[in-house]
């Protein structure tokens, strides 16, 4: 496994620690987009506008050489994200993603200097890359998860290395008093790297029962009609094992329009994926071509350069030194 650096303390996912895999996104409910208006043909290459011209871009090479260490940890106060029901498995042609009603809700919260990728600011801080003030930096954040989608391969790489598939879980991110306001929220993005079993036998029973309903291109299947109206998605199963190590810094969507101040958070462990759970992922993206909505199996865009950007490291993990 590759190794990088230090992210936010995690509790354990069971109550998870508020900053995991976080990709915020500033411009509210952008979120990776619909499918129609672009293509993964030239892995985002010929993409326009912000896409082109922006410089903190996502996703990045994640290399070991460019992580720095906070100061200090920042308190992040513990919470769990809660469970959904009424899950839909929904086929976007370019992607492939979860949705459900959320059943008990989430308390994971942060303060908008950690959503800002900026986790040891105090007093009032601005929008990264603008003179607009963000808020109080001690400011505490609701955040609530909004749906998780998959990319194959991995959209980040670990030192030039692909993963073969990356999730990302969407939440807004909301707080009265600053640019994350409950009427317009931000969002954070929690992602999570899969690499093959050791085998390649060995499945995610995490995948296993959403694989196993993805619909028809642009098609909805729901939890009550493929599992079951008992069926409860538990978001504490979504991330890794070991939360304890992770990178964040500022960037953005990894689709059109590509807007920036979007806060990424990757973790360091992966989890492990089948051959067989790929192959039904890459069918399912393969059957939108065939069906002449999109001109390409993939949906990863390519590595995106870090230009001036601090990329923050963390390992709760280690012992604290005096």
């Amino acid at each position: 496994m590759v190794q990088f650096g230090t992210v936010l303390p995690f509790a354990g996912w069971r109550s998870v620690t508020a900053l995991l895999v976080l990709s915020v996104i500033f411009s509210g409910l952008l979120v990776h987009g619909d499918p129609a208006p672009f293509t993964y043909a030239d892995f985002g290459l010929n993409w326009n506008g912000t896409c082109k011209d922006g410089l903190r871009q996502s996703p990045i090479n994640v290399e070991k050489s460019l992580f720095t260490r906070p100061p200090s940890s920042p308190p992040v106060p513990a919470g769990t994200f809660g469970t959904g029901t009424n899950v839909s498995v929904q086929h976007l042609g370019n992607q492939v993603k979860v949705a459900w009603k959320q059943a008990t809700p989430s308390t994971v919260t942060m303060t908008l200097g950690a959503f800002y990728a900026q986790p040891n600011a105090t007093g009032m801080i601005k929008v990264p890359g603008t003179d607009t003030d963000a808020g109080d930096a001690d400011t505490v954040m609701s955040v609530s998860p909004v749906q998780f989608h998959f990319h194959i391969n991995s959209e980040h790489t670990l030192g030039g290395r692909y993963s073969t598939m990356e999730t990302h879980l969407v939440t807004n991110v909301s707080a009265a008093n600053t640019s994350c306001p409950v009427s317009k929220p931000c969002n954070a993005v929690y992602g999570v790297l899969y690499d093959y079993s050791i085998d390649g036998l060995g499945e995610s029973d995490f995948l296993a029962t959403i694989f196993d309903n993805i619909p028809d291109p642009n098609g909805t299947t729901t939890a009550k009609t493929f599992l079951g109206g008992d069926f409860t998605l538990l978001l504490a199963d979504y991330f890794p094992e070991d939360t304890s190590r992770y990178i964040q810094y500022t960037g953005s969507l990894t689709t059109p329009p590509c807007s920036e101040n979007v806060l990424w958070t990757v973790f360091e462990a992966t989890r492990p994926v089948s051959f067989a759970q790929t192959e039904q992922l890459s069918r399912a993206l393969a059957d939108a071509v065939i069906a002449g909505l999109v001109a390409s199996r993939t949906d990863n865009r390519f590595p995106q350069l870090v230009n001036d950007r601090t990329i923050w490291y963390f390992d709760t993990a280690e012992p604290e030194t005096s």
